[in-house]
């Protein structure tokens, strides 16, 4: 989407057949798309029984796992 090496960091982990409903991951990218842009992109490759919800931009600090 970038074209550039992104690494994402997950606020905590689930074990095997639990949901993750408010899981919150965080990454740094360089791009001028729109939020709702880089949310449908995500959602176009990921599996069918995982949904990206909501994505909005932060403040350059926050970090998920932090």
């Amino acid at each position: 989407m970038t074209n550039a090496k992104t690494e994402v960091f997950a606020s905590g982990r689930t074990d095997r057949g639990v949901h993750a409903k408010c899981q919150v991951a965080s990454f740094k990218c360089n791009t001028q798309l729109e939020c709702d842009d880089i949310k449908n992109h995500l959602n176009n490759y990921l599996p069918e029984d995982i949904l990206i919800t909501s994505l909005e931009q932060a403040d350059e600090r926050f970090h998920a796992r932090l």
